[in-house]
């Protein structure tokens, strides 16, 4: 009863997105049903997922095409697995109640998707780190901000099962241009930094400037 988020008061239909069919079955599919050979042991409770209607995706060795998951109206919801490498037109046509983008989609990809839930006034979720540094996707979240979007950000301070000695490993392990992306969710503006230093090593306080002082202006 706690829950105030999204409800489906009826079976949905749930489109579930990676980049590519084996990474899709080594990630997503593992966090929902489980590792390969022990379905229901992820996210979804054995006893909801109809086993029977499993379709297999054919070239991706025990990759699942779609699924049903019992609802608790007594309908059935559906799962369908889609990646990125099979191009924006595998996303045209039918309508869906949930789509869920796990790694940062191509634009396009992203707007067809976002497209399928109009009819059905349903929801897109993404879930990734922003390497692409500021890209047309990430941009669209972070700067322009459409109405009804929001942007839930997690940093590794918020992963608490890590001992702050584990979090100072994990941290400098990472290239120093890419320790933001990686462990603040902080997206690199262009296709990285120039220089591959923090901020913090080279900002200081605002002061006034000495008029003696050399000004360079750089555009």
């Amino acid at each position: 009863e706690w829950w105030r988020g999204v409800r489906f008061a009826a079976p949905v239909d749930v489109w579930v997105v990676g980049v590519t069919s084996q990474r899709v079955r080594d990630t997503i599919q593992q966090k929902l049903f489980g590792r390969l050979g022990r379905m229901g042991t992820g996210m979804i409770p054995k006893k909801y997922i109809v086993e029977d209607s499993q379709i297999k995706k054919t070239g991706t060795p025990m990759a699942i095409d779609r699924i049903d998951i019992k609802h608790e109206s007594g309908g059935l919801s559906s799962i369908q697995f889609f990646s990125y490498d099979q191009g924006m037109e595998k996303f045209m046509g039918s309508s869906v109640n949930i789509v869920w983008f796990d790694e940062e989609p191509p634009s396009d990809i992203y707007i067809e998707g976002l497209t399928r839930t109009n009819a059905t006034a349903g929801m897109v979720m993404m879930t990734f780190t922003p390497l692409l540094g500021m890209s047309d996707t990430v941009r669209r979240f972070l700067m322009e901000k459409p109405p009804g979007t929001h942007v839930t950000s997690m940093t590794i301070d918020d992963a608490e099962h890590y001992t702050p000695e584990q979090r100072e490993a994990i941290i400098a392990s990472y290239p120093a241009h890419e320790r933001d992306a990686r462990t603040k969710g902080i997206p690199s503006l262009g296709s990285g930094r120039v220089f591959p230093l923090a901020r913090e090593q080279i900002q200081v306080q605002s002061f006034p400037i000495p008029d003696h002082w050399p000004q360079l202006c750089g555009i």
